[in-house]
């Protein structure tokens, strides 16, 4: 019963949160095979602003296409949209295979992509708010994986794969920006799926996977030594997609294991930042494309996973792991078509946007297409209407070893239970049952008989559950 109503109340949080907008069509239509419309990004500055590309393919020659990149913006959250823009009109030859942006602390806008035909150009444009730069050249070789990031300095890092992976970086507040030349990551071939997590010290961290044999890894950047250090994640054929932080300096790891792009099992893993471990293995969900997931984690911790789904119908997907419970929602299935690549940005507040391509199966012509979400950003674990009535507080130490302190304070006399839970959401014992006076309580868990990993604590008045928090349990 105890594990019933913690479930429905994890479930009640998710469905609150408000539903995805109507699809907006951004693009023309791509008519097959003359126009097609691939590889859209989307990136939001800080005033709000959406910037949004996608690649136009043009046949020139019988199946045989060159490309161009397109661009709108949007300075009202997606309701209105500025005409759109080429941003290469000179280009008529060769084809843009991949694309990357992001904007800085200024609200300037970074593009990167792959232009070339076998082995591809790295090519970079910078948009100051007012125009668009010439087109730089940071490395005239790759094969693709282009991934980048911004730390609070506004140094930008760039990565991309050609028999390992490469990196660079460019100082944004420099006087006069230059990107550093290309190094590789190591000796060893590494491909890096995830590139945007930095802690306060400005050292970069990642995962990604080594390609022959294939393990997942966990790839940090120390930036004040200027080097990369290597860590396998588990000694098992697997694949590090993406990565985040939580506010309690916790990484978690979207993991994917099987035979094939196609046929796969998707999962979750965690350790802290000194901790040389991963959790077990968590089961998310499966058959999910292995190259655009991405991953964030919300001001309440809250992780959120964007995926492409191959079911009976192709699908887009978003999967939210709230108080332990991982649920997986579509946010855009039709039938008769396919979802291609997407992207999706994250305001780092309470708004998710989703760009993606949409291919007519009968036709094979395609769309590009925006849609967003907000979330519902109140603190589940303390809401305002029961501050009068008690607080819980986070748990000491955190994390923890063997024991930890769970306080909590109370305005009134009431029956009060604190329950814990493992991340599965099983109930795993009582702490305190019965009725307590006004005050404030200090109680004990030990962690005997129990495993390594995230455990849920909840705080129960009378039959409603009342606030829940986490703790991170490591021998």
């Amino acid at each position: 019963m105890k594990k019933l109503v913690l479930i429905l109340f994890c479930l009640f949080s998710l469905f609150a949160q408000y539903e995805w907008s109507d699809p907006v069509q951004l693009s023309s239509t791509g008519i097959y095979s003359e126009i097609r419309y691939e590889y859209p990004v989307i990136t939001v500055d800080h005033n709000g602003v959406l910037h949004t590309f996608w690649i136009k393919d043009i046949e020139y020659e019988y199946l045989t296409w060159y490309s161009q990149i397109e661009y709108r913006k949007s300075t009202d959250g997606g309701q209105t949209w500025s005409t759109t823009v080429n941003l290469t009109p000179e280009y008529n030859f060769y084809r843009i295979v991949e694309m990357q942006a992001l904007c800085d602390s200024q609200n300037n806008v970074h593009l990167f992509y792959l232009r070339g035909s076998s082995s591809y150009e790295v090519l970079y444009k910078r948009f100051n708010g007012d125009s668009w730069s010439e087109p730089y050249e940071i490395s005239p070789y790759a094969t693709g994986k282009l991934r980048t990031g911004i730390n609070k300095n506004d140094r930008i890092y760039l990565t991309w794969y050609l028999g390992t992976t490469y990196y660079t970086y460019c100082d944004i507040a420099d006087t006069e920006p230059v990107w550093k030349a290309a190094t590789k990551i190591s000796n060893e071939n590494i491909s890096v799926y995830s590139f945007s997590v930095f802690d306060e010290n400005n050292d970069l961290y990642s995962v990604g996977r080594s390609v022959n044999p294939q393990y997942p890894y966990f790839l940090k950047y120390d930036e004040q030594l200027n080097t990369w250090t290597l860590i396998k994640m588990f000694d098992s054929s697997a694949s590090g997609e993406a990565l985040v932080v939580s506010n309690d300096s916790c990484f978690y790891s979207n993991i994917s294991t099987g035979p094939s792009n196609l046929v796969n099992t998707n999962y979750e893993t965690f350790k802290t930042f000194n901790d040389s471990l991963w959790s077990d293995l968590n089961y998310i969900n499966s058959n999910n494309d292995w190259n655009y997931r991405r991953l964030f984690i919300d001001k309440n911790d809250n992780l959120h996973l964007f995926e492409m789904h191959f079911g009976e119908n192709t699908s887009l997907i978003l999967s939210i792991k709230q108080n332990g419970i991982w649920n997986t929602s579509v946010i855009r299935e039709e039938r008769g078509f396919s979802y291609g690549n997407f992207y999706t940005a994250f305001n780092n507040i309470d708004t998710f946007y989703e760009i993606y391509q949409e291919i007519e199966n009968s036709t094979l012509n395609t769309r590009i297409f925006f849609q967003k979400k907000q979330i519902d950003t109140s603190v589940e674990s303390d809401p305002e209407s029961l501050k009068n009535t008690f607080e819980l507080f986070q748990n000491y130490p955190n994390p923890f070893n063997n024991e930890t302190k769970i306080q909590f304070s109370l305005k009134k006399v009431s029956n009060v239970e604190i329950s814990i839970f493992n991340s599965k959401g099983e109930f795993v014992q009582n702490l305190v049952s019965g009725k307590l006076n006004k005050g404030k309580y200090n109680f004990t868990f030990k962690a005997d008989n129990i495993n390594s990993g995230l455990y849920f604590y909840r705080l129960s008045l009378g039959d409603d559950v009342q606030a829940i928090k986490k703790m991170l349990y490591l021998k």
